[in-house]
């Protein structure tokens, strides 16, 4: 009995002594410190369920594909000058080239559909191929034979298929695929 009544406030008091006739304090509900955790007025459905998943904002596949496009347009142009500068493609760019397509995919995208891994992969599909041909391109500017619209119209068809077909090696399979997987893993949200 005595129990119940200490916890009613009594007109004209309140719990700070040195404000009297204050208001009692107003307790704010404490926001998770994780996204990923419950608020703590928010009850779960069972003990075993997950907790729910908060997107924070819509997601959008024009937005990720266009910071997929603009990634890979970035890591072929600094793939291709490297190309032009060493004259030796090494394939290892393209395991650095990979995760930032895919994230940059992911952190404009903000979505969780596999469609974004799908725009991840085909834009560092597409920048592999780019820059086969911006290589070739880049090592004759560089060398100062042409001008970019004579070294542009260097690339037939007979050059493009031979970069094509003939530049590809087994080695490059062994980096091209892992960057791809990463790309699409990545461009994901899991």
């Amino acid at each position: 009995m005595i129990s119940d009544l200490t916890d009613v406030p009594l007109r004209g008091m309140s719990d700070n002594l040195f404000q009297p006739d204050s208001a009692p304090p107003t307790a704010k509900p404490r926001l998770a410190s994780r996204p990923w955790e419950l608020r703590a007025w928010e009850p779960r459905s069972s003990p075993d369920s997950p907790p729910p998943v908060r997107r924070h904002g819509r997601s959008s596949v024009l937005a990720g594909l266009g910071a997929g496009v603009l990634a890979a347009l970035a890591a072929t142009l600094c793939w291709s000058l490297f190309i032009g500068v060493s004259n030796f493609t090494i394939p290892v760019f393209a395991l650095m080239a990979g995760p930032a397509v895919g994230i940059a995919v992911r952190k404009a995208g903000r979505g969780s559909r596999p469609i974004f891994g799908v725009i991840g992969a085909g834009c560092l599909v597409a920048s592999i191929l780019i820059t086969k041909y911006g290589g070739i391109i880049c090592v004759e500017l560089i060398r100062g034979h042409n001008t970019l619209a004579g070294a542009v119209s260097k690339l037939d068809s007979v050059t493009m298929g031979y970069v094509l077909f003939h530049s590809f090696t087994p080695l490059d399979v062994v980096w091209y695929v892992p960057a791809v997987y990463l790309s699409f893993k990545l461009a994901r949200r899991d």
